[in-house]
């Protein structure tokens, strides 16, 4: 018998096995955190990140957000500004919690009932939330955000 199969052997004897449970929450974790990698990989480390200035949201996005759908809703805030409600793009229109572009914000604000771009609608962090949440479950999933990984698309 190989090497590989005796130490599999041997851990499997040695652990004791997880719930199913268990496995599902230990392989969620496992794609949260290579998620996190890759996006982290792609858009580089963000050194002005403080403890809790994305946490700080997570109620906010629970409530517009479905369950299912909260994880990904904080890598993409934490990913996009980083949780600063005032972040705005150098070399584009994105704004707010999200980076919105104008077209886009405009479009979704006059869905939903929300300020225009030009009235500052995307720095009011509920609205932003609000119109992700919509974006999201009405406008065609995660595939309007370039740091959303490509399995979520």
């Amino acid at each position: 018998m190989p090497l590989l199969m005796h130490l599999i052997l041997a851990t499997a004897l040695t652990f004791p096995t997880a719930a199913p449970a268990d496995i599902v929450d230990a392989a969620s974790a496992h794609r949260t955190e290579a998620v996190l990698a890759e996006l982290h990989d792609i858009n580089g480390p963000y050194a002005g990140d403080a403890p809790g200035n994305v946490a700080r949201w997570r109620d906010l996005v629970t409530e517009h957000f479905a369950p299912s759908e909260v994880e990904r809703a904080m890598q993409i805030l934490e990913c996009e500004s980083h949780g600063d409600p005032l972040a705005k793009n150098p070399r584009s229109s994105a704004a707010g919690l999200f980076q919105f572009l104008r077209g886009t914000w405009d479009h979704v604000a006059a869905e939903v009932g929300l300020l225009t771009y030009a009235e500052g609608g995307p720095y009011d962090a509920a609205a932003n939330v609000e119109a992700a949440a919509w974006l999201v479950s009405e406008g065609g999933g995660w595939g309007h955000w370039t740091c959303a990984p490509r399995s979520w698309r």
